[in-house]
């Protein structure tokens, strides 16, 4: 797959078929750290177009640069244990907060599953966080203006960064919580179709390679988001 992928980055012109099989391996090989899929754009773009002779542009060639950079850092570890800590993370238009607890017995049973679909992670039982004892991580007033799914997606990285500053994180499974569907999906999926949103999930890729996190996003209605009252706290 390396060699391959080398070649392509050297032609000139890329063929549909071999294209679409690079690409699948990469897809494949990348489950193994889900936000690494957010390199994924410019070849997605490229391979919708069906040409049977591509013209590579600049960003595909730097994705595949990218992939065969990284590839060294991305492996599966089967022993990963759960962080004893769960975070939650909201964001309003003027602030956003990250907060922290012992992981609750019912997110720790949700999440001791190896393998989470999507739907496994969306649960209208999240709804006894409120009860736990959450601790103040990160408070930030915006000093910025974007759309609320861009500030939710601001809230996370806020959240992933101040659980790097320890090192009792590396190489465990955190678990996160949002109630952003929209963040929730693209984090569970490891990347999104609309641009500004996959340069956030970029962001949270480069932060779990550089910790070996495998992150665990969940949902939460909003009302039961112990978060949500200090991002409104400015």
């Amino acid at each position: 797959m390396l060699s391959v992928t080398r070649l392509l980055i050297k032609s000139h012109s890329w063929k549909y078929e071999v294209l679409e099989s690079v690409v699948g391996s990469w897809n494949s090989f990348l489950l193994l750290n889900r936000p690494m899929l957010s390199i994924l754009q410019a070849l997605y773009t490229l391979l919708k177009t069906r040409d049977r002779v591509l013209k590579p542009t600049l960003r595909a060639r730097c994705e595949l640069e990218a992939l065969v950079n990284l590839s060294p850092l991305v492996h599966g570890d089967m022993r990963r244990v759960q962080h004893r800590l769960c975070l939650c993370s909201d964001a309003s238009l003027r602030g956003g907060a990250v907060i922290y607890a012992p992981c609750p017995e019912e997110i720790t049973n949700l999440t001791s599953q190896l393998y989470l679909r999507p739907s496994d992670q969306i649960s209208d039982t999240l709804t006894d966080l409120k009860n736990c004892e959450w601790k103040l991580a990160v408070q930030i007033q915006w000093d910025f203006k974007a759309h609320i799914n861009c500030l939710e997606a601001s809230a996370v990285i806020l959240g992933l960064g101040w659980a790097l500053r320890s090192r009792e994180v590396l190489k465990q499974r955190l678990p996160l919580a949002v109630d952003s569907q929209v963040i929730f999906f693209a984090l569970s999926k490891g990347r999104s179709s609309a641009p500004g949103i996959n340069i956030y999930c970029r962001r949270v890729a480069a932060l779990c390679l550089a910790g070996q996190i495998r992150l665990l996003p969940l949902w939460v209605r909003s009302e039961y988001n112990p978060a949500d009252g200090p991002s409104r706290h400015f």
